[in-house]
């Protein structure tokens, strides 16, 4: 399979085998076999981009859980950190989890999560921080 269009992004046979991938329908070498091409933090944030112009919560999840798999480290702290910071989604419980066990551990991280509470709403804030509040 190629890309789709000038910009590194998944088509819609591309999209169907990541939703497989999600479900445990395909292992992660058939995906790589499939696609094409290897992962990258680009296609990884064109694609989060994508989710967040639509709100899709569903999408935005394959993307950081999918995609993100075969993404370096460094590569993976970064999609989730801008991820983070951004507050139209839910997942910034499975993203503060991640960041307690990375390996090596990244004292940085803490910097995204204190940012991020300070700028949260105090409803949100209270929520976000008994889950966080280990991070810390």
């Amino acid at each position: 399979m190629k890309l789709s269009n000038n910009i590194n992004s998944l088509s819609a046979d591309q999209l169907t085998l990541l939703g497989q991938l999600m479900r445990s329908e395909i292992s992660g070498d058939d995906f790589l076999k499939h696609l094409g091409w290897p992962i990258n933090l680009e296609l990884a944030l064109n694609e989060s981009l994508k989710a967040k112009v639509h709100a899709d919560h569903d999408f935005l999840r394959q993307v950081l859980y999918g995609l993100g798999a075969f993404l370096s480290d460094q590569d993976k702290r970064i999609l989730f950190r801008l991820t983070l910071v951004d507050f139209w989604h839910t997942e910034h419980d499975e993203l503060i989890a991640a960041f307690q066990f990375p390996a090596p551990k990244d004292a940085d991280n803490i910097k995204y999560i204190k940012g991020i509470m300070i700028n949260m709403t105090f409803t949100k804030l209270l929520k976000f921080s008994k889950r966080c509040s280990v991070s810390l």
